[in-house]
């Protein structure tokens, strides 16, 4: 098609073009196909210039969120934002309007060059990408942001909708609307699969990766429930939502291809008991790989780590030592708003409608200033000072070796029994200790000491029916 191109494409556009591997790349392609509605094979473009003769051939300009929506399967929310942010490939700035009052969509609307400047800004720039997440922040479309990684996810699974997780009062979508509502620079940064999905809102086939899939020891799927016309949310510490959240601080060797992973439980409190010892056995499972740690206190507070591991590893008990390379985390996602999903077993709230859900924020919204949930709210990655990531260890009877799960700290000598998370070798007590220099995380439980409610063990899976 190179020879049809009536003229040389925008600076910007070749830029763009470029950085997103070529007029071929699947990317590029992906948007040709939107805009130009699957050009015959002899348009298919070669150049940057092919792909701006299509752009200024095409007649198709998404003008409205609902055109913007429609065309990239998007919540009306999101687009809302995103027809604010795209920019033309005229913009010298490389940016889009401010999302709290900018301009509406310009009368020419978006085009395939603006679609392909704008995925390409966020895609080969972190800055860009956090900046584009604050902005979905800062619009409160934060449950519509979940969905659209989640549902993507669990759409081939032939799920009844009524199954899908809509609780935006239930952590960690609760941590969420706390971080809006400190309207703190760069909020985004705290989780970064919220950059990771500003990369693919253009994108549906990726935005499919984004999320895993969650299975239970049989691998069947985890699902809400639902009853009496009111849905009723998973009694699983760990949700879809959360699973999202947590799925692009996983170190990328550990991910495999583009396809969601699957993760799978493999110990929880409520199913199997608070016995130390068969929590052990479960995540030291040859099989098992790395593994990530979901709690949730009797106080609400939702908070957890991953044990990032080599090929062929696993946690060990058996070792006075600790564990885990430079890829372990901590977590925490904070409390549930006023109404949560616990009920008097340990979850299961009902779920009322969304507009009760809106009328809640705005009742929340008077309090916000003086909630400080947000400061622990986030993963906080292993700092590199020291490689005490994770410390295991069961059957000891010297009070130099404690028995017990522990994130960061040291075991013994100086400074003893300070984890950023210790969870003791009985499942009933735990304590968060902030600022540990293994991860240099704020205190992720709302106060030292904590009962531990529920637990859950998910060892980090590669694609459906492979081992890590």
């Amino acid at each position: 098609m190179g020879a049809a191109a009536s003229r040389p494409a925008p600076r910007a556009l070749v830029d763009a073009v470029e950085a997103l591997g070529g007029a071929t790349s699947a990317e590029v392609l992906e948007l040709v196909d939107v805009f130009a509605r699957a050009p015959p094979a002899g348009d298919v473009p070669v150049t940057a210039d092919d792909v701006a003769a299509l752009s200024s051939r095409s007649s198709r300009r998404l003008r409205t969120p609902s055109e913007l929506a429609d065309a990239f399967d998007l919540p009306e929310r999101v687009a809302a934002v995103l027809s604010r942010r795209v920019p033309s490939v005229d913009d010298a700035t490389g940016g889009g309007g401010d999302d709290d009052g900018g301009d509406a969509v310009p009368p020419a609307g978006i085009s395939l060059a603006d679609a392909l400047v704008h995925l390409a800004r966020c895609r080969n720039c972190d800055a860009a990408a956090v900046e584009e997440a604050d902005a979905l922040l800062r619009a409160g479309a934060l449950v519509d942001l979940a969905t659209t990684a989640t549902t993507a996810t669990t759409a081939d699974e032939e799920e009844d909708d009524d199954e899908e997780e809509v609780d935006a009062r239930a952590p960690p979508l609760a941590a969420l609307r706390t971080l809006s509502r400190a309207r703190m620079p760069g909020a985004a940064r705290r989780f970064p699969s919220l950059p990771a999905t500003a990369r693919s809102l253009l994108l549906p086939s990726a935005r499919a990766s984004l999320a895993p899939r969650l299975r239970d020891a049989a691998g069947a799927p985890l699902t809400t429930t639902t009853g009496g016309g009111r849905r009723r949310a998973s009694r699983d510490v760990l949700t879809r939502a959360g699973a999202w959240l947590l799925a692009a601080s996983i170190p990328s060797s550990r991910r495999r291809g583009c396809a969601p992973a699957t993760w799978r439980r493999v110990y929880a409190s409520a199913d199997d008991g608070a016995g130390f010892s068969t929590f052990v056995t479960r995540i030291t499972a040859k099989t098992c790989g790395p593994v990530l740690v979901c709690v949730r206190t009797k106080a609400g507070d939702v908070l957890g780590g991953y044990v990032s591991l080599g090929a062929g590893e696993s946690v060990r008990g058996d070792r006075a030592e600790f564990q885990g390379d430079a890829g372990s985390f901590v977590f925490g996602f904070g409390k549930a708003g006023k109404k949560t999903n616990n009920d008097d077993e340990g979850g299961g709230g009902e779920v009322d409608s969304a507009d009760a859900a809106a009328a809640d924020d705005a009742s929340e919204d008077a309090d916000a200033r003086a909630d400080d949930s947000w400061t622990r709210v986030g993963v906080y990655p292993s700092t590199g000072a020291n490689a005490n990531h994770a410390w295991c260890a069961a059957g000891f009877t010297s009070d130099r070796f404690p028995n017990g799960f522990g994130f960061g700290g040291v075991a013994n000598g100086a400074g003893a029994g300070r984890s950023a998370i210790w969870i003791d070798g009985t499942l009933e007590r735990g304590r968060c200790v902030p600022g540990i220099a293994t991860f240099a995380a704020p205190m992720l439980a709302g106060c030292a000491d904590r009962g531990v409610e529920s637990e859950e063990r998910r060892p980090r899976g590669g694609v459906p029916g492979g081992d890590d």
